[in-house]
C-alpha cells in the first residue's frame, strides 16, 4: 500500500530516522508550537587540528500519542483536504507525510521517542 506521503506525492525524498542518524543527523527536541514546526539546522566550522566538522539537527516538536491519535488526524487530514480553498498550506496533512517517511520500525519510534519528540 505504501506510505501516505508516497501515496499523496509521489516518491519520497526524506529517510527514515535510522536511515538520517546514519547519515550524522541527530534529533533534538523542539520547544515550539504549532507541533508541524519543523526546523532542520546545518551548522558547520573549521578547526585548526580537527579539520571541518559538519553537525546537522533535525528539530521536532514534541507530540503526544494515543490511542486517539490516528483517527484526529485522519479527521484532520480530512477537514484539510475537504476544504483546501480556504488554507493556504496543507500543514496537517503534509505533517503526518513527513512523520510517516521518518517512521518505517519501531527503532524509528524509540528513536524519537529517547529523544523526547514522540511522548
Amino acid at each position: 500500500m505504501g506510505s501516505i506521503q508516497h501515496r499523496l506525492y509521489g516518491k519520497s525524498n526524506t529517510n527514515s530516522v535510522e536511515d538520517l542518524r546514519a547519515a550524522g543527523v541527530s534529533f533534538k527536541i523542539r520547544n515550539r508550537r504549532p507541533f508541524w514546526d519543523i526546523k532542520f539546522d546545518k551548522r558547520g566550522g573549521c578547526l585548526r587540528q580537527l579539520g571541518c566538522l559538519r553537525r546537522a539537527y533535525l528539530e521536532i516538536p514534541p507530540i503526544h500519542v494515543s490511542k486517539t491519535s490516528k483517527t484526529m488526524f485522519l479527521n484532520l487530514i480530512a477537514f484539510e483536504q475537504c476544504h483546501f480553498n480556504v488554507f493556504q498550506e496543507m500543514v496537517i496533512t503534509d505533517y503526518v507525510a513527513f512523520m510517516d517517511t521518518l517512521i518505517n520500525t519501531s527503532a524509528n519510534v524509540a528513536r524519537l521517542h529517547k529523544a523526547e519528540i514522540i511522548r
